[in-house]
This record gives structure tokens, sequence and C-alpha cells, in this order.
């Protein structure tokens, strides 16, 4: 098992990808935030501050690179943004779920 996930992570520091984290300031979003930086992949980061908190964002620069941190781009997920959209997935949590 942990042969894969090191076998995924090379392939994706080789092969950088594009992602969406919705959620991103939360407890579950920034650590997937940390993690895909690490491992220098793009970023959108999308989060209403419902549950999460910027401090969470913070952390996760202060734990990466300038260079790697410039690969994220947070946009506020309030409703206007979320109007925008004719189809809506919605997969994040509360905590405790």
């Amino acid at each position: 098992m942990i042969g894969n996930f090191k076998n995924v992570c090379q392939e994706l520091a080789d092969n950088p990808k594009n992602w969406l984290v919705t959620g991103v300031a939360g407890f579950i979003g920034s650590n997937i935030l940390e993690r895909l930086l690490l491992l220098d992949q793009n970023v959108v980061g999308l989060d209403n501050f419902s549950t999460g908190h910027k401090s969470n964002l913070e952390s996760v620069r202060q734990l990466v690179s300038p260079e790697q941190w410039s690969k994220f781009t947070f946009f506020d997920g309030g409703k206007a943004l979320w109007q925008a959209f004719a189809i809506k997935g919605h997969f994040t949590c509360q905590v405790l779920v």
C-alpha cells in the first residue's frame, strides 16, 4: 500500500495536474492543499469560510515554498460565485460526519 502511495506521489510530481479543492480552508481541505502544493501541483481553492478558517491557509503558506504557494489560487466561495453555475456538486462535510 505504501508503495502505491509513493508511486502516485512520484507520478504527480513528474506530471503536475490542475486541482480544484472545495472547502480548502477547512481541516481536510487545507491538508489536501498542503500535500498537493508539496507535490508542485496547481491548485484552485474554493471556500466560503462557513466552517473553514483563513488561519489554515496561512499555516499551509508557511509550510510550503513561495514558488509552491504561487501555484495556489483562492476564490471566495460566497453566494455570488455559487449562483454563477447551473450545475453544482458539493462534496465537503461538517465536522463529526
